[in-house]
């Protein structure tokens, strides 16, 4: 997530962008459909070209461009999730956002041509409404001191406090079955 403007009054968060991956989705889907199409060879085999299909519409029909608003003037947290289906909008007063923070947690994944799990952190800036409740901004990196950065602004332009919330050490983790 980026801020893609920043005044006195308004700071407004975009996450990256929808196009590269409703391009990527359309690709896929063309590949496969020309599969289908193709009268004097199938180039791949049947289920291969469904897979296709199936990969390529999961990016399109679900993919949102995502923007938050914190606007002053107004009084109101605004976040905007724009897709194929059309634009959903929930609103929040500013007045409500008791304090920001970064939440950290582990992403499970592992190493290229390795049997072994490796753990990375990756990072959730969230805002803190006045009965307690969490509320995602959307954003999730691996690069901590970008989110710290955003954070801060956050805080900063609202007058709230910020915390970064560490995650359970890896020795909490449950590994294996």
């Amino acid at each position: 997530m980026k801020i893609i403007e920043e005044t006195n009054n308004r700071i407004i968060l975009k996450a990256q962008s929808y196009l590269p991956i409703f391009l990527i989705g359309l690709l896929f889907v063309l590949m496969g459909v020309g599969g289908f199409l193709n009268p004097y060879q199938q180039s791949f085999p049947l289920w291969l070209n469904i897979i296709f299909v199936g990969f390529g519409l999961f990016p399109i029909i679900f993919g949102k461009q995502v923007k938050v608003i914190f606007d002053k003037s107004a009084g109101q947290l605004i976040i905007s999730k724009k897709g194929i289906h059309g634009t959903k909008k929930e609103d929040y007063n500013l007045s409500e956002i008791k304090k920001i923070i970064i939440k950290q947690d582990y992403e499970r994944g592992s190493q290229s041509g390795s049997r072994v799990a490796s753990y990375k952190l990756i990072y959730f800036l969230i805002a803190v409404l006045d009965n307690n409740i969490e509320l995602s901004l959307e954003s999730s990196s691996r690069n901590f001191f970008e989110t710290k950065k955003i954070a801060e602004k956050l805080s900063a332009f609202l007058g709230t406090p910020f915390m970064d919330i560490a995650p359970p050490s890896q020795q909490n983790i449950r590994i294996g079955f």
